[in-house]
């Protein structure tokens, strides 16, 4: 059976702000860990660029050239809509009281938190997946010290020699940030594997 990614199993996790200028960050969590999923042999048509002092890592798929990248493809879409949706649909939601932290995380009930709600309230959701040239590009961030390698551990790449290479990757959700007008997520590219 497939596995599925539905918004009432996520626990959000709100981090303390370190300075006031700085987006709202919700740590996403199943079952207590980060969702990780691994791709298929991918597209990676750019390499490393630096944005905003981070480092980003682009990846194609074509959710269309065989049925690996179709469930790889699926997978990502599933957490994009639920976390698209959250505008959009009244969720329950648990406001803070005695029993939680003040930083207002995920009550048991796997409900969404009251802050998160509050947050993403009529703001433009800014989404990882984007229209590419063969199908779709799967934006995410490089992981602090990721390294990409070979199978065998052999060979080690910069980011900039991964433009118009393949590769098996790791996607780690970090998290759901808000800013003033928008919301979004981030994907961690946590290991990168050359084909």
């Amino acid at each position: 059976m497939a596995e599925t990614y539905m918004i009432n199993e996520m626990y959000f996790m709100c981090e303390p702000k370190k300075r006031k200028s700085q987006k709202n960050i919700f740590r996403v969590l199943i079952n207590g860990a980060p969702i990780k999923i691994k791709s298929p042999r991918i597209y990676m048509p750019f390499g490393g660029e630096l944005y905003n002092d981070k480092i980003v890592l682009n990846f194609e798929i074509d959710p269309d050239k065989n049925n690996e990248c179709h469930n790889f493809y699926a997978k990502l879409s599933q957490i994009d809509i639920a976390f698209r949706e959250i505008n959009e649909k009244n969720y329950d939601h648990e406001e803070s009281d005695d029993k939680y932290d003040n930083n207002n995380k995920l009550a048991p009930s796997n409900k969404i938190p009251y802050e998160l709600i509050n947050n993403v309230e009529n703001k433009q959701f800014i989404s990882c997946i984007r229209n590419g040239k063969n199908g779709y590009i799967i934006r995410t961030h490089v992981k602090n010290g990721m390294v990409p390698h070979s199978y065998d551990n052999k060979d080690m790449y910069t980011l900039t020699q991964l433009k118009q290479m393949y590769a098996h990757v790791e996607l780690e959700l970090y998290c759901l940030w808000t800013s003033a007008t928008s919301y979004g997520y981030i994907w961690y590219a946590s290991d990168v594997i050359v084909s």
